[in-house]
C-alpha cells in the first residue's frame, strides 16, 4: 500500500511540474478596432503583440479577411486565415494580425481585437 500511495504522489507531483510553465492569461486588452483602406489584392499589417500567458485570442473582420501568425523561431507560422480568428487558448508568443482584401474592388476594412495579457 505504502508504495503504491509513493507513486501516485510522485505521478501528482509530476503532473503539477508539467503545468508549472502554462501561465494562464486572467486579465485581457480591451477590444481593439482597427479601420483603413485597401486597395484590390491588398494586404496590410494590423498590429503586433506579445501575449505572456497561455489564453484567448479573439479577431474578426469586416469587409476584409484576416491571418494570424505565431513567431515560431524567429520565422512567422500562420496559423489561421479568415473573417474571423477565435481560439479559446492559444500559448504564450509574439503574435501577428495581418488583413487582406481578396474581393475584386477596393474596400474600407474593419478588424475588432481582444487578447490575454497577462
Amino acid at each position: 500500500m505504502r508504495n503504491i500511495t509513493l507513486v501516485a504522489l510522485g505521478l501528482v507531483a509530476a503532473a503539477s511540474a508539467c503545468n508549472a510553465h502554462a501561465i494562464n492569461c486572467r486579465a485581457y486588452s480591451a477590444r481593439l478596432s482597427y479601420n483603413g483602406k485597401l486597395a484590390i489584392g491588398e494586404s496590410k499589417h494590423v498590429t503586433q503583440w506579445h501575449s505572456p500567458c497561455d489564453g484567448a485570442i479573439n479577431a474578426s473582420a469586416a469587409k476584409g479577411r484576416l491571418t494570424l501568425l505565431v513567431q515560431d523561431g524567429g520565422v512567422w507560422r500562420e496559423i489561421k486565415t479568415g473573417i474571423s480568428t477565435i481560439f479559446p487558448r492559444l500559448p504564450s508568443g509574439t503574435y501577428r494580425l495581418i488583413v487582406s482584401n481578396p474581393y475584386g474592388i477596393p474596400t474600407d476594412y474593419k478588424v475588432s481585437l481582444k487578447y490575454g495579457t497577462g
